[in-house]
């Protein structure tokens, strides 16, 4: 490999909605030769943090709202097994046995009578993180099993953040210095040619598991950039790019945006593209965010920095 700079990318939501997918759009991906070194940032698998927060609303009868048990075939459990049984290949299935004992583990706390509001917070987040840390984990052990060279760099471990549970807020200057050191770590792209990072989650004070919001992984993607000292990141989306509203399905998307313009449109009636947080981070940080779709992660649709390109 030559000293180009790393390309770091975040992956997840509709791109691994499916174990096939998973295998399609993403582990094909990382084991096609590359020039330079890939950092992966990964969200949960498909609907996966959806699936877990079904299962907190259930042990604390909570009326769950939009969350439909249809989209995870009503069982978070089969609904993991699935991604489980493509990538271990239905071979050693105790390594997820063991991945959702911890899931298990979590709901048992979650269960116990007279929690307070800050225990349920606390359990909840520790309970939304395992959709990151089982998805990690398989995928990993796939490359292993595969001999695909990589390593995984525990962001719940590096990023830190306060006790807000599950909307926490990243403590930059200790979650700099720790997530600078375990990344350079491992800046041998020869011997390291994948970085695997979990999105969406870190750690507080006193070692609790936190979230940083739902689509939180886009944040994670820039604090790995600057911590790495990277300018750009590339958000992988299932859309080509940002588009004005009410756009035609068959127009381009808006090539150049600045941080101010995007914040007006990635935002809609349809949802969240982009993690507003992880735009503000980029903007103070000078870091240029492309948005591409996760068919073709380096083809990007737009881009969107301080000023004009």
């Amino acid at each position: 490999m030559n000293k180009q700079k790393p390309f770091l990318v975040k992956i997840g939501g509709k791109a691994t909605s499916t174990p096939a997918g998973v295998m399609t759009f993403l582990v094909d991906y990382l084991k096609k030769p590359r020039d330079r070194q890939l950092i992966l940032v990964l969200s949960a698998f498909g609907k996966g943090t959806n699936a877990l927060e079904y299962l907190y609303n259930y042990f604390c009868e909570i009326d769950s709202g939009n969350l439909s048990p249809r989209d995870f075939k009503g069982d978070p459990r089969s609904y993991f097994e699935e991604y489980a049984s493509v990538l271990l290949k239905n071979q050693d299935m105790q390594f997820y046995d063991k991945l959702f004992d911890k899931v298990e583990i979590v709901c048992s706390k979650i269960a116990m009578e007279d929690l307070n509001d800050y225990e349920k917070n606390k359990f909840k987040a520790e309970l939304l993180a395992q959709g990151e840390i089982m998805s990690v984990a398989l995928l990993s052990e796939h490359l292993q099993r595969e001999g695909v060279k990589h390593v995984v760099v525990p962001a719940h471990e590096y990023i830190h953040t306060d006790s807000n549970f599950c909307n926490a807020e990243v403590m930059w200057p200790e979650t700099s210095s720790a997530l600078s050191s375990a990344m350079h770590n491992f800046t041998d792209a020869a011997k390291w040619p994948i970085i695997i990072v979990h999105g969406f989650i870190g750690r507080d004070r006193v070692g609790n598991i936190t979230n940083l919001g739902r689509d939180g992984s886009d944040l994670t993607a820039m604090l790995v950039a600057q911590a790495y000292g990277l300018r750009e990141v590339t958000l992988c989306k299932d859309v080509k790019g940002v588009y004005y509203p009410n756009a035609d399905r068959n127009d381009k998307p808006i090539s150049l945006l600045s941080y101010r313009e995007a914040r007006e449109y990635v935002v809609n009636e349809t949802g969240t593209l982009i993690f507003p947080l992880s735009i503000d981070f980029a903007e103070k940080n000078k870091i240029a965010i492309y948005v591409a779709h996760y068919n073709a992660p380096e083809q990007i649709g737009t881009t969107i920095t301080r000023v004009a390109l």
